[in-house]
């Protein structure tokens, strides 16, 4: 495509790492208002709300005093991803709805003009065959994910520590990426806690063990434990105790996905006789949670466990592209692993 044509200036910023996301977008705003009548010149539309004549009408107005204006659109691709799909759960009017709306859409995208700055800021990730992020990537717009997946926890805290001014030591950083995961949300409200406690001083393990709350990463344990001993009354508790306290299911998939990668890793090095100090090393568990691990790889052959990681990564993939319900799926999921163990 000729350089001449191509329209960069619509972005899409998607996926899990909603803070990253945001903070790429506030970064645009934060330029837009600091040029004259920059306020005059931004809007926000909210992609459950939102009125395709209304995003037009204010993209195609010329910028008042200025050479530019920006239109932030949040939520939208995502409400809009099953309007091409027939969904028995879905009502024939709203499949209808959504599809007009698609199309509305995607017949204005290649007019944008280039004096507007037209942003989709998305809390989930975008598949890549959605046609809104094919369009744009045709149009030559900016597409960007930010995902936090597990083995990145650890370089994010020690980024975000940086970027907030305060000091972490190592053992910190691998005590809260245990406890936390991969939420970006929530990893960087800890640290600010965690920051603002600790003052000037380096945040320690024995900070984050005091002031972290980890209750979910016991359940997640104890579940897990659960299933080795084909215990389906406490896995399901558990399970039902992580739903309750609000945690999402692709959270408690996240756990258990990085909870049996573990439990693989350190099955084939404790057979390889190597000490808790190397397989702590080596599979980047904490030291102190390796004579656990050693103890629920036991109750599992390597084929239960591959065959629970897969069907953990299956249905992760099936609820991020849309081809399976998170929460009507996810106490299958537990009784179908413990079939499987």
């Amino acid at each position: 495509m000729d350089g001449t044509t191509r329209a960069n200036w619509i972005y899409l910023f998607h996926g899990e790492d909603e803070l990253s996301s945001h903070e790429a977008v506030q970064g645009l705003v934060a330029r837009m208002m600091e040029s004259p009548m920059g306020e005059l010149n931004v809007a926000t539309f909210d992609g459950e709300k939102i009125s395709i004549p209304e995003l037009v009408g204010f993209c195609q107005t010329v910028p008042f005093m200025s050479d530019r204006r920006l239109a932030v659109v949040t939520n939208l691709i995502s409400r809009l991803g099953d309007a091409g799909r027939d969904e028995a759960r879905a009502e024939r009017s709203t499949r209808s709805g959504k599809k007009t709306l698609l199309d509305a859409l995607l017949g204005f995208l290649p007019s944008v003009p280039d004096f507007c700055r037209l942003v989709f800021l998305e809390g989930q990730l975008v598949p890549e065959r959605d046609p809104v992020l094919q369009a744009i990537r045709q149009l030559g717009g900016f597409v960007k994910a930010y995902r936090l997946e597990e083995p990145g926890v650890a370089a994010w805290i020690r980024g975000r520590a940086s970027r907030i001014g305060c000091r972490i030591s190592s053992d910190a950083v691998e005590e809260l990426a245990a406890a936390v995961g991969p939420n970006a949300r929530l990893l960087n409200s800890e640290l600010v806690k965690l920051a603002t406690y600790c003052g000037d001083r380096a945040i320690s393990r024995e900070d984050v063990l005091a002031l972290v709350a980890d209750a979910r990463k016991a359940s997640v344990f104890t579940m897990v434990d659960a299933v080795g001993l084909r215990r389906a009354d406490v896995a399901l508790r558990e399970l039902r105790g992580l739903l309750a306290d609000g945690d999402h299911p692709l959270r408690i998939v996240a756990m258990l996905i990085r909870q049996f990668r573990l439990l693989i890793q350190v099955k084939e090095l404790s057979e390889a006789g190597l000490s808790q100090d190397e397989i702590a090393r080596r599979s980047g568990a904490p030291f102190r949670s390796v004579p656990a691990l050693q103890r629920q790889a036991r109750s599992f052959t390597y084929r239960e466990l591959e065959r629970s990681y897969r069907r953990l990564l299956e249905y992760d993939l099936q609820v991020k592209t849309g081809a399976r319900d998170a929460e009507a799926g996810i106490e299958l999921l537990i009784a179908d692993l413990l079939r499987a163990a």
